[in-house]
């Protein structure tokens, strides 16, 4: 099996991807412009191995080199991988859009924009670790997410948030149990209307 490469950068890209495949055998010699593949194994594993190395020169090829609008194709698993973490697919794509990147199309499965890759791994690790350490503190999990999404796009840290969206009725505190709370306001236009009336110029990153 012969991979085109067009680059030493993509060369060795593609090379340390190929260790995610562990259902056959590979062999591989590397040249300037192309790696050749040997796979040993059942025919069935080769067959899978195949058709994920296929996978791994497309997802190599799209985080690489951008599309003629600039944007890069990027694999919602490999970036999951990258970052040691996950989030829902749809709070990155609101981090990106609040940041100023552009976003084209998203799956469950692809993401693409303009952002850089390790922009969008610093962006899924930190809001990650932000809904993680106020489990504790702060419930049920939606609410969780979206302040640590406003923290991650402003210098403030969730508390303080949550304490400016008590204040303003937009967050409302539960009567019998202690540390849950809910949106008083649509949750769909929370993170927007929060950003307009509650964080200054000089708070925003």
């Amino acid at each position: 099996m012969i991979i085109r490469v067009s680059n030493n950068e993509e060369r060795v890209f593609f090379i340390n991807q190929l260790e995610r495949i562990k259902v056959v055998d590979l062999f591989l010699s590397a040249k300037p412009s192309y790696i050749r593949l040997r796979l040993a194994g059942s025919r069935e594993n080769v067959k899978l191995a195949i058709s994920e190395i296929k996978q791994i020169q497309k997802q190599t090829k799209g985080l690489l080199y951008p599309d003629r609008q600039g944007l890069f194709n990027y694999e919602i698993g490999f970036l999951f991988r990258e970052a040691g973490a996950t989030i829902r697919v749809e709070l990155l794509r609101k981090l990106l859009q609040y940041k100023g990147y552009k976003i084209d199309r998203s799956t469950s499965d692809f993401i693409k924009s303009d952002a850089p890759l390790q922009v969008i791994i610093d962006l899924i690790h930190s809001l990650n670790s932000l809904i993680r350490e106020t489990d504790v503190f702060i419930k049920p999990k939606v609410v969780r997410e979206q302040l640590a999404v406003l923290a991650v796009i402003s210098d403030l840290d969730p508390f303080t948030i949550l304490e400016r969206a008590l204040e303003s009725g937009m967050i409302r505190k539960d009567k019998k149990e202690e540390d849950r709370y809910s949106f008083a306001v649509n949750i769909n236009n929370f993170l927007k209307a929060f950003l307009n009336n509650h964080i200054d110029d000089n708070e925003s990153i």
